[in-house]
């Protein structure tokens, strides 16, 4: 009897055992569950949120290839070992490259200046100052070059830094050739028209000396004769002779003094007075 209680007793741990060990194996079954649940939520997120930011790079990336490809400049990224990481086809155009831009990703371009040197007036300045620039890795704004086919370039250096650390730099071309034209075409009409103002000035001044003279000599004349004995007829004449040259030697004299105005020659007079 002794051993059939031990045994019972031996049986209902054993049973009771077997309950929990199910019972916890069920639970964290259920846990387990729930946690591969959420980490299947959250790799959907997470592909989700990976497509979402991968298209929107492709966009990013679409546009600025659309603005760099369209872009009247022509534009040259290295970096730090010279390898071109960006380079657009009005570059390849302007140093007359062929093949894709695409095509020349990754390539060393250290030897590209001394290729194209020729097409420059001055080619052992061309490549002196990419040195320096590259030396100095300072920003440089607005090189002018010229080439051999009367062409001006105009030549930005943009260095590229991260935290102090040099990480590459920007080469920029513009052709600027149709605005020089036009800047010298202004400044040639400029020079002619301060030629033809000048001209007119010396004129207006000329012309008012030579009225001038022949003016004083009838004020004079008239001012003598005003002194002899006259009839009274013939000194009302002679007076208003006298009066209407005096009116007009002003307006001569405001006409001079108007052109040494407009020459920048007018010289003024302090006067006292009481």
């Amino acid at each position: 009897m002794e051993e059939i209680a031990l045994y019972k007793r031996a049986f209902e741990r054993e049973r009771s055992a077997r309950k929990a060990a199910e019972s916890l194996l069920e639970k964290k079954a259920a846990e387990l569950f729930q946690v591969n649940k959420e980490l299947q939520d959250l790799n959907l997120n997470l592909e989700g949120t990976v497509e979402s930011r991968t298209s929107e790079l492709r966009k990013s990336n679409a546009r600025l290839e659309a603005l760099v490809s369209n872009l009247n400049s022509g534009l040259l990224a290295e970096d730090e070992e010279r390898r071109i990481i960006l380079i657009n086809q009005e570059f390849c155009e302007i140093f007359s490259i062929p093949g894709a831009p695409s095509g020349m990703l990754g390539v060393d371009c250290s030897g590209f200046a001394a290729q194209g040197k020729e097409m420059f007036e001055d080619p052992d300045t061309f490549l002196s100052r990419i040195d320096q620039c590259l030396e100095e890795q300072t920003l440089v704004i607005a090189d002018r070059l010229k080439t051999v086919d009367g062409r001006i370039l105009e030549r930005d250096y943009i260095p590229i830094m991260e935290e102090g650390s040099y990480r590459g730099h920007l080469w920029q071309y513009r052709d600027i050739t149709p605005r020089v034209e036009a800047e010298n075409e202004l400044l040639a009409a400029r020079q002619i028209a301060e030629a033809a103002s000048e001209a007119r000035e010396l004129f207006l001044a000329n012309m008012s000396h030579e009225i001038r003279t022949p003016m004083n000599s009838i004020l004079g004349m008239s001012e003598l004769l005003l002194k002899d004995k006259l009839g009274e007829k013939q000194r009302h004449y002679l007076s208003i002779i006298n009066d209407s040259a005096s009116s007009l030697l002003v307006v001569i004299n405001d006409i001079l003094d108007f052109s040494k105005v407009n020459a920048g020659k007018l010289q003024l007079e302090c006067i006292g007075y009481k």
